[in-house]
């Protein structure tokens, strides 16, 4: 897998080599990317259910300030450390070995917010719905950021509770891209 744009372009990151691992295509990716922009300098970013931390990754190839991995497979976090480590960004990112739900629950205690959250489970999980009802996943974003979410199929499509609207959704292939802000109107 490699970074597709920006300052790390064409760098390739290793991986745990997990076959459970779906890493984000580098087609899906660059849409995202694309739809993105200019939005993703200077911010922080959160990748939620990291895997491979090929989201991450790209965004702070594409100027992001920082970046902060959540992922609970020891094996595949220590291959981010690694890939942090072999890209020069240590000073930039942070991996949090544990489940998506104890992560938000901490850097909600902490205070954190982020400009952009990466969701990306595994497909059919169940953790959509889950994680977006938490209230500590609310409190690590602001007004302006971006939780954007890739899922397998419909399955997910209208499991993101109501204090989030959408304003961007696309299939590409069999995976879902969707895009929310907080609902100042909740």
């Amino acid at each position: 897998m490699r970074i597709i744009a920006g300052r790390f372009k064409g760098r390739r990151l290793q991986t745990s080599g997990l076959r459970t691992l779906r890493p984000t295509s580098e087609r899906v990716r660059e849409a995202v990317f694309d739809v993105l922009g200019p939005k993703v300098v200077g911010s922080g970013v959160l990748d939620l259910c990291a895997g491979t931390g090929a989201l991450g990754f790209e965004s702070l190839s594409r100027g992001a300030a920082k970046a902060v991995f959540v992922e609970k497979n020891p094996r595949t976090a220590v291959s981010i450390k690694r890939n942090a480590e072999a890209l020069g960004v240590e000073e930039k990112v942070s991996v949090c070995v544990c489940e998506a739900a104890t992560a938000l629950k901490m850097l909600s205690e902490s205070q954190c917010t982020f400009d952009i959250v990466f969701l990306d489970p595994p497909y059919r999980s169940g953790l959509i719905s889950r994680l977006c009802s938490l209230s500590e996943l609310q409190h690590v974003l602001h007004s302006d950021s971006l939780l954007v979410i890739e899922s397998g199929d419909c399955q997910d499509r209208e499991c993101v509770s109501s204090v989030f609207y959408k304003n961007f959704e696309r299939t590409y292939g069999d995976t879902l891209v969707q895009m929310f802000h907080l609902n100042q109107e909740v």
